[in-house]
C-alpha cells in the first residue's frame, strides 16, 4: 500500500514519490531551483521529466512536443524560483537540488508563463 505523500502525490511504502502521472513540466523558469535548460523547453528539460516520470535517473526523451501558449490547467512541476515553498527537497540521485510541484492547477498558480511540455507527449527511453 503506497504511503502520504504531501502536495496530492503518491509514494510507495518507503515514500519514494511516484511522478507517473504527473502531467507537465513547465519550462519558462525552473522547477528545479537551477537552469535546465534554456526559457523554452529543450532537449535537457524533456530528459529530466523523463527521469522522474519514469523513476529512472538515467532515462531520456526520445521525442516530445510543447506548447509555448499556455500551461496547461492541471497540476504539475512548477517554478521553483516564484514559489519555493511548494519545493519537494531535493532528489540528488537526478541531480536536483529542490524540486518544485504543484497540485493546483499550474493556469492558476502560474498564468504568466508560457512554455510546458505535456507528460501525455513526451515518448522516453529507460
Amino acid at each position: 500500500m503506497p504511503g502520504e505523500a504531501p502536495n496530492g502525490l503518491s509514494c510507495t511504502d518507503d515514500c519514494n514519490y511516484d511522478f507517473s502521472e504527473v502531467p507537465q513540466w513547465l519550462c519558462s523558469c525552473s522547477p528545479t531551483g537551477a537552469p535546465v535548460g534554456g526559457k523554452s523547453c529543450d532537449q535537457a528539460d524533456a530528459d529530466l521529466f523523463c527521469a522522474l516520470l519514469t523513476g529512472n535517473p538515467n532515462a531520456t526523451a526520445d521525442s516530445f512536443s510543447w506548447d509555448s501558449v499556455a500551461v496547461l490547467d492541471a497540476s504539475g512541476f512548477c517554478c521553483h524560483d516564484a514559489y519555493p515553498e511548494l519545493s519537494l527537497g531535493p532528489f540528488p540521485e537526478f541531480g536536483i537540488a529542490n524540486l518544485c510541484y504543484s497540485a493546483e492547477s499550474l493556469a492558476a498558480t502560474h498564468p504568466q508563463f508560457s512554455a510546458v511540455i505535456p507528460g501525455k507527449d513526451l515518448k522516453c527511453i529507460l
